[in-house]
């Protein structure tokens, strides 16, 4: 049940999709949500962890640079879903990041 109508009550909150973005080996997963006038993301996986910092120099660079690409993707991802009012719906490669879209 939508509380939309009730200035009293928070809105409901619905998924809008999940999206997963790739770059090289390392993976996050997004679902994007509707509550209200708001869109908000929830990370829901992230493999390596976010936190990981890598065993060494080399590993750390390679984190560095596959995060930036992640946050490259995402953004892209919400470009796109914003100039068209609606999340995208099929696979799509952007870049060095691969987008998954369900």
């Amino acid at each position: 049940m939508s509380s939309e109508g009730d200035p009293g009550r928070d809105p409901s909150t619905t998924a809008l999709s999940t999206v997963a973005v790739q770059a090289g080996d390392t993976q996050i997963i997004i679902s994007v949500l509707k509550s209200g006038d708001l869109i908000q993301l929830q990370l829901t996986e992230a493999h390596p962890d976010l936190l990981e910092i890598g065993n060494n120099q080399e590993e750390s660079r390679k984190l560095l640079q596959e995060h930036d690409q992640l946050m490259t993707g995402l953004k892209i991802y919400l470009v796109i879903m914003v100039c068209t009012e609606r999340p995208p719906d099929v696979n799509q490669s952007i870049d060095q990041s691969t987008f998954i879209f369900t």
